[in-house]
C-alpha cells in the first residue's frame, strides 16, 4: 500500500539499509547481501550492496586504523563478515606480514 501510494520506496529503503552498514557499521559485502535477503529485498536490488575489492579494504582500514593488536583486528573483521583472503592482505597492509 505504502509503495503503490509512492511514499515508500523500495530503492531508497534498499539504499538506506546499504547506508545504515558503513561507517563505524560497516559489513562485508556478503553479509550486506545476505542481510537485505533476510529483509525480503529481491534479488535485483542486490546490486546495489555490490562494492569493489578496493572500497572493501578501504572500509576494513577505517574500521582497525585505531587498532593496534593485529590479533584483534582480524577477529572484528571476521565478525562483520568480510572476505577472508582480503582479511589478510589488508592486516599485512597494516601491521605488516607475519613471519
Amino acid at each position: 500500500m505504502l509503495l503503490d501510494q509512492r511514499l515508500l520506496s523500495e530503492s531508497r529503503a534498499v539504499t538506506a539499509l546499504v547506508e545504515s552498514k558503513s561507517g563505524k557499521r560497516a559489513v562485508g559485502r556478503d553479509a550486506l547481501k545476505e542481510s537485505l535477503r533476510a529483509k525480503g529485498v529481491d534479488e535485483a536490488q542486490l546490486g546495489i550492496a555490490d562494492r569493489s575489492d578496493e572500497d572493501e579494504r578501504a572500509i576494513m582500514l577505517g574500521l582497525i586504523q585505531k587498532l593496534d593488536d593485529r590479533a584483534r583486528a582480524a577477529r572484528l573483521l571476521a565478525r562483520r563478515g568480510f572476505d577472508e583472503d582480503l582479511i589478510g592482505s589488508v592486516l599485512d597492509q597494516r601491521y605488516g606480514e607475519v613471519d
